[in-house]
């Protein structure tokens, strides 16, 4: 039976949380309302959306009871991981911060690599020598495309559609947060800087 977690909360929340704090910790890389930083966000708001529709969309053909391996399982054995790491760089890029940028992929690789590896040495136990065969033809995490078969969609159920959605909402909601965050701490930054400004002139 396919009972493998394609995602893990408890290591995330533990990159969500260390993430946080670097955020705080550091200054913005580039001022607001600069041609780079619009670049950078649009580039992580598409990454974003690439990361949480992917992940979505991967839903559609995972099964519980059988190896996985139509639609987006067919070009990659581990599209949902794939897809979060792609969207966890586009959050990274739009924190504005070079530490979170090089902190967060390099955090969410090493977790995932644990995740894939404990998955893939469970499905070995339980189906042997047909994921072998799974892993000779679908690569690990760099899709193959020529590979793809369009195969049939399931029908989630409503908690597992509720569940998907809110993911998906959750992925925007952080994007927005961040923007958010970045934008109040830039106008804190410019008052405080006013202020002081202020306070040098009336001396």
């Amino acid at each position: 039976m396919n009972q493998i977690r394609q995602f893990s909360f408890k290591e995330f929340w533990l990159c969500a949380l260390l993430s946080t704090v670097v955020f705080f910790a550091f200054a913005p890389l580039y001022r607001d309302n600069s041609i780079l930083h619009d670049t950078m966000d649009m580039i992580g708001a598409l990454l974003i959306a690439i990361g949480a529709i992917g992940r979505f969309f991967s839903k559609f053909y995972f099964y519980r009871d059988q190896i996985s391996t139509q639609g987006p399982y067919s070009i990659v054995r581990h599209p949902k991981c794939l897809m979060a790491y792609i969207a966890m760089i586009g959050l990274s890029i739009i924190s504005a911060r070079i530490q979170l940028m090089i902190f967060l992929p390099i955090m969410a690789g090493v977790i995932f690599t644990y995740i894939i590896n404990r998955q893939e040495n469970l499905m070995i136990l339980i189906y042997g020598d047909e994921f072998r065969e799974y892993q000779k033809k679908v690569p690990r995490v760099i899709p193959n495309f020529s590979k793809y078969e369009k195969g049939s969609p399931r029908r989630l159920d409503k908690n597992e559609l509720l569940m998907a959605i809110l993911e998906l909402l959750f992925w925007f909601g952080t994007g927005l947060l961040l923007e958010g965050l970045e934008v109040l701490g830039f106008s804190i930054n410019s008052t405080l800087n006013l202020t002081i400004n202020c306070l040098k002139a009336m001396k």
